[in-house]
């Protein structure tokens, strides 16, 4: 059991079912069983790195992606090494090699992009970057894991003595095989091998004409396999230098092993780097999955601060069905530290309550939870829940029995640092003596200091929540029009369980739900129907409300994208006048050289040189004023050359292509002047706006 949330507590807000989605991403079975078994942890320091890592490598995917280790573990292999007198196997040390290779090229990437990745680089920060393992697999494996023939000396020659003996006893069998074929003594099929040597196949009756040995005889013995006499002293020699090299070979990695012993270390740091890394990129991936991101963590300020947050299950569930799941806003502080929810059944109560638990859950071991920019919260030193039936058999427990044992575990060990949520709080028992209980044991967990979330039924407990100073109420809205409901939390107000409602939306008959309201006391049915309308009137100046925000920003919008316009026009004007002086100037400048050489005769030269020369100084005094304006008008520019720069903040969203043809009512990106469309050409076209033509990109034109 986990010292912040039991493993009864995950398996209640399915965290078990989480993990292993993430353990699906991980690629050793040492990552996936970590992932699996992955808690909460409440040292700061130690989520901070946790959570910035996992940020890191989820900001890679977009950036310089980090290379994978591509190796599986070496797990066995270390085991071995750790065993006297055990010799690796090939196929081991090129797991060794491989492993080697994946962690040295991690290394030399953190070390060029400890920049940008400066969390994740710690990780490893404590390897060093070293090809002498990967050198001595190298220098005695080849890349198919065969031992090289320079691996020594002694194999060298062994192998090469081996190439000569099989031509020797290649060209004694085809002698043989020749000759007997000729002489009608072999089977159609000719030759075949027999424990690895090479047999003539010869019919019975032909067999005391063959020399050599009877290696064997097929399964009707009408085939005789016989070595040729010739080849029985080169496949004997054959034999022996095998067994030689295999005698070699086996030396050869004893040695191996021997010096890749002095390594083990090393080899096990880089097994844990490969093990952790993976358990990180798992991590990671599934938080891409989800898009999930890292909220601003307070530790010194207990708190959860949830915008647009999802059920991640939950998400994950609808977007395979193509269903839009409705994010909430969640949130408790000092202040507002226990939130009731009520409303509806299957109105979204139980998900609301444990999205708050799954996250925090999620958040503190480590993961990105899906949640807007802007979300922040606390480090709780204990999550409690109480959530679903849990009726327990094996001790002779009912569903009330054991949630009044939770309840007695809450009271005794709930603190000022607890998270509790407790779902259809009260429920079990007689409603009028189970509410009271109820009522008593909210304000003893109040008064404890705690922060949770309760869902509940009882109007008891929505009255204590609105008179307790940090408590307050909320409500999962319903639409009483089409009797369903929305799926979306209010906090503010306590919500009607809309009872008759759903039961009329059930296709219970309206007879029996008009009888049933008839036994229900006026007061109530006047209490439940006037938070019902407040339900109504706050979900209507809710509406209101974002949809003055949405003209505000849309205004705000338009005079942003307006001051840009005139910005931009102002500079093109200013520009336009530069451009235009720069011409005058060059043109005044050519008129002036034209004419000192139109009064060039030959007979006045001294008088044009000394004109010249003059006009020169003249020219020369005047180039050196521009310096100054152009300093003055390049002030003048510059706040448009800031505002050109931020441009792409004030810009309106790029609208989806539409295509434009010849006679196309259109307006401009960001105008209002509808125009006409005359003339296309390229990817542009000629637009005509009553008595003025301009030309336009067609990808800023839209259709009026």
């Amino acid at each position: 059991m986990s010292t912040i949330i039991s493993n009864q507590n995950q398996r209640d807000l399915e965290f078990d079912k989480l993990r292993d989605l993430v353990a699906d991403y991980c690629e050793t079975n040492t990552a996936a069983d970590i992932v699996r078994h992955l808690s909460p942890m409440t040292n700061v320091k130690s989520l901070e790195f946790e959570l910035t890592c996992v940020k890191e490598y989820v900001e890679s995917f977009e950036e310089i992606t980090i290379p994978g280790i591509q190796s599986g573990e070496i797990k066995t292999e270390l085991k071995r090494l750790q065993i006297d007198d055990v010799v690796l196997e090939a196929e081991q040390f090129m797991n060794i090699a491989s492993l080697s290779r994946g962690i040295n090229r991690l290394i030399v990437f953190f070390q060029k992009n400890e920049e940008l990745y400066p969390t994740l680089a710690k990780r490893i920060a404590h390897l060093e970057q070293s090809n002498e393992i990967v050198a001595l697999v190298e220098k005695v494996l080849d890349r198919h894991g065969t031992v090289k023939s320079s691996a020594s000396q002694t194999l060298s020659q062994i192998r090469k003595s081996l190439q000569s003996v099989r031509k020797s006893a290649e060209r004694e069998f085809q002698i043989a095989l020749s000759r007997y074929r000729d002489a009608g003594f072999l089977d159609d099929t000719k030759e075949t091998y027999i424990n690895g040597k090479r047999a003539l196949a010869v019919p019975a009756e032909h067999k005391r004409k063959i020399k050599g040995m009877i290696l064997g005889s097929s399964n009707s013995g009408k085939i005789a396999f016989i070595e040729p006499q010739s080849a029985i002293p080169h496949n004997n020699e054959l034999a022996m230098l095998k067994q030689e090299e295999q005698d070699e070979i086996y030396r050869i990695l004893r040695q191996l092993t021997n010096d890749i012993k002095v390594h083990v270390p090393v080899l096990e740091a880089y097994q844990h780097v490969l093990v952790d890394m993976d358990f990180v990129q798992a991590k990671a991936h599934f938080s891409k999955r989800i898009n999930g991101i890292l909220p601003e963590l307070r530790p010194d300020e207990l708190h959860i601060n949830f915008q647009k947050c999802l059920h991640p299950l939950l998400w994950l569930k609808n977007e395979e069905k193509k269903v839009k799941t409705i994010p909430q806003n969640i949130a408790l502080d000092k202040e507002k530290r226990i939130l009731v929810i009520s409303g509806p059944n299957a109105g979204g109560k139980s998900i609301s309550l444990k999205t708050v638990g799954l996250l925090q859950t999620m958040l503190q071991s480590g993961l990105l939870i899906p949640v807007e920019e802007g979300s922040s919260c606390g480090i709780f030193g204990q999550i409690l829940t109480d959530i679903g039936d849990n009726q327990s058999i094996e001790n002779e427990l009912s569903t009330y029995s054991y949630r009044l044992k939770n309840m007695y575990h809450f009271l005794t060990v709930t603190n000022k640092k607890t998270l509790f949520l407790i779902d259809e709080f009260g429920t079990g028992s007689d409603p009028e003596l189970g509410g009271a209980l109820a009522e008593v044991c909210f304000e003893a967990l109040y008064k404890t200091g705690a922060y949770g979330v309760i869902t509940t039924h009882y109007a008891n407990i929505k009255i204590i929540a609105d008179q307790l100073e940090a408590a307050h109420n909320g409500s999962m809205l319903f639409d009483r029009k089409t009797l369903m409901p929305l799926y979306k939390l209010s906090v503010g107000q306590p919500g009607s369980s809309f009872t008759f409602e759903v039961a009329e939306k059930n296709k219970i008959p309206k007879e029996i739900i008009k009888e049933a309201r008839s036994r229900v006391h006026s007061g109530k049915l006047d209490l439940d129907e006037s938070i019902g309308t407040l339900q109504r009137e706050k979900l209507a100046l809710t509406e209101k409300k974002n949809e003055l925000q949405s003209k505000i920003e849309k205004a705000k919008r338009s005079k942003e994208d307006f001051e840009f316009r005139r910005e931009e026009l102002e500079f093109k004007l200013l520009r336009l006048q530069q451009t235009q002086q720069e011409n005058n100037d060059f043109i005044n400048f050519g008129k002036k050289l034209k004419g000192f050489i139109d009064s060039y005769n030959g007979k006045n030269l001294k008088k044009v040189i000394r004109d010249f020369v003059k006009f020169l100084k003249i020219e020369y005094t005047k180039n050196q004023k521009p310096e100054q304006q152009k300093e003055k008008q390049k002030k003048k520019l510059a706040p448009i050359e800031k505002q050109r720069e931020k441009s792409d903040l004030i810009k309106p969203k790029k609208r989806k292509y539409q295509k434009i043809e010849v006679g196309d009512k259109v307006v401009i990106e960001g105008g209002s002047q509808k125009g006409e469309v005359i003339d296309i050409e390229g990817k542009r076209a000629t637009v005509l706006f009553g008595n003025f033509k301009t030309t336009a990109d067609l990808k800023k034109l839209h259709q009026a």
